[in-house]
């Protein structure tokens, strides 16, 4: 019979997210025996859960250290982690998350599962008109 497979990659911005949105999600999890790797950017000095079948790799995916050139970089850091890890699925956590997943996993398959959190970004006002159009085209590429 064949292993029902466990691993799953959590891909989210900070560890503090990680910890007020999705901790219990993977508390409850990994208590029905998936293993589950949170892999974001290490925030704070908060202690960090010590529970079975829990790990964490940290990349640097931090708003201030986020340009094209990061992206491609951190993306082929995690491309490497999934080759050699080889998750069940991966669980995207926000925008910089779901981009950042999706390059990572170009001309794989792979199973993703794409999570918008909070979209107050979006209707927020900025200082260009311009950013606030290519804000809301890729929301609606990604949506649609």
């Amino acid at each position: 019979m064949k292993d029902i497979p466990n691993k799953i990659f959590l891909i989210v911005p900070e560890i503090s997210f990680f910890m007020s949105h999705r901790f219990e999600l993977v508390k409850n999890l990994t208590q029905n025996g998936y293993r589950v790797k949170v892999i974001t950017a290490f925030d704070n000095d908060e202690m960090l859960p010590s529970i079975k079948g829990l790990s964490f790799k940290f990349l640097d995916s931090r708003r201030a250290a986020f340009g094209v050139f990061k992206l491609l970089e951190t993306a082929l850091l995690l491309r490497k982690l999934i080759k050699s890890e080889d998750p069940y699925f991966i669980y995207a956590i926000s925008h910089r998350s779901i981009l950042l997943s999706i390059v990572a996993t170009l001309f794989m398959n792979q199973k993703l599962i794409l999570a918008i959190s909070g979209m107050g970004s979006l209707f927020s006002p900025s200082s260009s008109p311009q950013v606030n159009r290519i804000k809301y085209l890729l929301t609606r590429k990604i949506l649609i």
